[in-house]
C-alpha cells in the first residue's frame, strides 16, 4: 500500500512498531528514568531582547558622624549629615545551545512508512516525557503535522526540545559560563545557581557583578553558605533542624533589617530528602528536649514519629523560623556516592521578594527581528519541500529553527538562547557536605546532558 496521511494516522502510535504482535495491547509503558522535573518547573519565562540586562541594589550609606556641633541656641546651625550611598550591579548574559537531527532522506521515508519494524526509526514521536517541564518546552506541540515528512520533522523536533531541556535542567544548578564561554557568541553557559548561591560576592572578581565603590561593598549580596561537616542525617552528631532553623533565622533577619519579605523553596537531591524527612521530626524533637536529654524520639514517640514522617512523604514541606516553606526535589543538586554514603548539600532559593518574581528564566524572543516587525513561525515542512525553505519561530519565540537540505535530504536546526535571572542572592542559603546512609540508595536517572566534545 503506498503510503498517504491515513497509513501514517494509522501507524501513529507508540506500539506501532510492535505491529507483528497479534497478542500486544495497545499502549506502551515508559521505562526510562529521566530526571525529576524540579526546580525549573516552578520557574515562569519571559521573553527578552536584552542582551546583558541588570539589576542593581543599595548596599551601602555613608553613616560617619555628622558634620559640625549640637546647636545651643534656637537659630544656631544644626550638623550636617552625610548622604552618600554604594550600589552594586549584577549582569546577565544569554547563554545558548544549538541542535540538529539526524539526517533524513525522504526516499527512506515513502519507502518505509509500512514496515513496522522501520516505524520507530523514522515516525515514532515520542510523547512529553516525563521530568521534562512542559513550562520551558512544549516539544513544537504548537504544529499541525498532517503531511508525511512532516512527521519526520516533528519527530526530530521532539527528539532536539527534550535534549534542549535536559540542558536546561543541567544549566539552572551546573551553568559556568567561565568554562563554558561564547566569545564569538557561539554556543555557552548561563550562570547557573551553583555559582550564584556564593558568599563570595564581595571578593570574586570573575562574578557578573559590578560596583560603585570596591567590590567588598557588595558583601550585603552574599548568600548564607554553612558546613554541615559531613554528619549523617541520621547520627547524632549534627542535628539537621537545628542547622536549618539557625541559617533561615538569619537569613530572615536580614531581609527584616532590609525591609523585604521573601518566600521561596528548600531544594535537595533525592536521596537526601529519604534521609531527611525521616529524621526532621525526631531532630525537631530532641532539639526541644530538657538540656542531656539525647534520646531522639524524646517528646514524640514512634508511633507519632512515623505518622509525622508519612505526613511530611505526603505534604513536603516544612516549618524553618516560624515560616511554612515547601521542598523541591531536583536531580541537578550533587549527590556523590561513596560506598552507599551519599554527600550533597541543602539549599534555598528565593522565589519571590515583596510578592516581585526574584527567580525566574528569560529567553531571547526570535518572535520580534531587531526592527521590531514579527517574524513568521516554523511551519509544517510542505510537499514541495526541495524548493521551499522553512525557518521560523515556535513555543512562544522561545526556539529559532530551520530546515537544512542536503540535496535531496534534510536535517532540521534549532537554537534558544536562556539566562536564568537570580535578584536575591542575599536570602539564598545552602548547607554543603550534608550526608545521608540511606539502606539502599536511590538510583539516578537514565537520561541526563552531557556536553558534546
Amino acid at each position: 500500500m503506498p503510503a498517504d496521511q491515513m497509513t501514517i494516522s494509522r501507524t501513529y502510535r507508540e506500539d506501532a512498531f510492535w505491529n507483528g504482535d497479534c497478542a500486544l495491547e495497545s499502549g506502551v509503558m515508559n521505562a526510562v528514568a529521566y530526571p525529576v522535573p524540579g526546580l525549573l518547573a516552578l520557574l515562569s519565562a519571559r521573553p527578552s531582547n536584552v542582551e546583558e540586562i541588570k539589576y542593581s541594589a543599595i548596599v551601602s550609606r555613608d553613616v560617619a558622624p555628622a558634620s559640625g556641633t549640637r546647636t545651643v541656641n534656637p537659630c544656631d546651625d544644626a550638623p550636617t549629615i552625610p548622604d552618600a550611598y554604594d550600589a552594586c550591579k549584577i549582569g546577565y548574559t544569554f547563554g545558548r545551545i544549538t541542535v540538529e537531527s539526524s539526517t533524513i532522506d525522504p526516499d527512506e521515508l515513502t519507502d518505509n512508512a509500512c514496515i513496522p519494524d522501520k516505524f520507530y526509526d523514522y515516525f515514532f514521536v515520542p510523547t512529553n516525557n516525563n521530568g521534562i517541564p512542559n513550562n520551558w518546552t512544549r516539544g513544537f506541540g504548537e504544529l499541525d503535522f498532517t503531511q508525511l515528512l512532516s512527521y519526520a520533522v516533528f519527530r526530530q523536533a521532539r527528539q532536539m526540545t527534550g535534549n534542549i531541556a535536559l540542558w536546561m535542567q543541567d544549566r539552572l544548578w551546573n551553568g559556568d559560563p567561565l568554562t563554558y564561554t561564547r566569545p564569538t557568541g557561539g554556543d555557552g553557559d548561563f550562570w547557573g545557581l551553583n555559582s550564584l548561591i556564593t558568599d563570595t560576592w564581595s571578593t570574586n572578581a570573575n562574578l557578573p557583578i559590578e560596583h560603585t565603590g570596591a567590590q567588598s561593598t557588595c558583601a550585603p549580596l552574599n548568600s548564607t553558605v554553612v558546613d554541615f561537616g559531613n554528619n549523617c542525617l541520621g547520627d547524632g552528631v549534627g542535628n539537621i533542624y537545628r542547622t536549618l532553623n539557625s541559617v533561615m533565622a538569619q537569613v530572615d533577619f536580614k531581609a527584616t533589617r532590609d525591609r523585604n519579605r521573601f518566600d521561596g523553596v528548600v531544594v535537595m537531591g533525592p536521596n537526601t530528602w529519604q534521609e531527611f524527612h525521616q529524621y526532621w521530626h525526631s531532630k525537631k524533637a530532641l532539639w526541644g528536649a530538657p538540656a542531656g536529654v539525647q534520646n531522639v524520639t524524646d517528646g514524640l514517640n514512634g508511633m507519632q514519629n512515623a505518622q509525622a514522617i508519612e505526613q511530611l512523604r505526603q505534604n513536603p514541606q516544612i516549618m524553618l523560623n516560624g515560616r511554612m516553606f515547601p521542598v523541591v526535589i531536583d536531580d541537578g543538586i550533587t549527590e556523590t556516592n561513596d560506598n552507599g554514603r551519599i554527600t550533597s548539600s541543602i539549599k534555598f532559593v528565593p522565589l519571590t521578594v515583596n510578592g516581585e518574581e526574584a527567580t525566574w528564566i528569560e529567553y531571547k524572543d526570535y518572535q520580534y527581528s531587531a526592527n521590531g516587525n514579527l517574524r513568521s513561525r516554523f511551519e509544517p515542512i510542505a510537499n514541495n519541500y526541495l524548493t521551499d525553505g522553512r525557518a521560523g519561530w515556535t513555543d512562544d519565540g522561545k526556539f529559532r529553527s530551520l530546515l537544512k537540505f542536503l540535496n535531496e535530504c534534510f536535517v532540521m536546526r534549532t537554537k534558544t538562547k536562556p539566562r536564568l535571572i537570580f535578584r536575591a542572592p542575599q536570602y539564598a542559603w545552602t548547607v554543603n557536605n550534608v550526608d545521608s546512609c540511606p539502606d539502599q540508595v536511590l538510583a539516578g536517572p537514565d537520561v541526563t546532558y552531557s556536553d558534546p566534545a
